[in-house]
């Protein structure tokens, strides 16, 4: 078990050294992307490090794919500020679908191409919501073949739900860098 435990590591230690050098040495000449950013770290959790290299690696997913795949961190369900008709959306549902559809992020409306719906929304908040939720990946109907409900289940399951329960009880939020990159690998 220790040693499939080491070589996981290992295996995934290589794999963000891959990505962070073949990510950090673009960041002065970054591919075009449709978006200015792909991480909205709203809770600050991540490190700059890590959110830079998972904003590279998104933008370059949108340059060969098309596909826009946002993370977006707040800190709490309550209190973020995003509202609807006034009011504050505290329901991760309800927000999760809200900003996917109709929040501009940096004056975009939408996540994913019209015309495709290929986004997809990976919405966390350091806080669980009223019906004991934390996190929410919200896809757009022209990826739900390939990303289904139970497929986004078990991605939040095998890195961002250890990840949010490693921080309830150290309050180590360096735990969320590797979490987030494994997830948007993962998808």
């Amino acid at each position: 078990m220790f040693k499939l435990y080491v070589v996981r590591t290992v295996v995934i230690s290589l794999v963000f050294l891959t990505l962070a050098t073949s990510f950090l040495a673009p960041a002065f000449s970054q591919a075009a992307g449709s978006r200015t950013t792909y991480v909205y770290d709203r809770a600050n959790i991540l490190s700059p490090e890590y959110k830079l290299s998972i904003d590279n690696y998104l933008r370059k997913i949108d340059d060969s794919t098309s596909a826009e795949i946002i993370i977006y961190t707040i800190p709490s369900f309550i209190g973020h500020g995003i509202k609807k008709n006034g009011q504050e959306l505290n329901d991760r549902d309800t927000l999760a679908n809200y900003l996917f559809n109709e929040v501009p992020l940096d004056g975009i409306t939408g996540i994913g191409k019209k015309g495709k719906d290929n986004g997809v929304l990976v919405l966390f908040s350091l806080e669980r919501d009223a019906a004991n939720g934390s996190m929410r990946i919200e896809v757009g109907r022209g990826l739900e073949g390939s990303i289904t409900d139970g497929t986004a289940g078990a991605i939040l399951d095998s890195y961002l739900v250890p990840a949010r329960d490693s921080y309830e009880k150290t309050g180590n939020a360096k735990v969320f860098d590797q979490a987030f990159l494994d997830t948007v690998i993962a998808l």
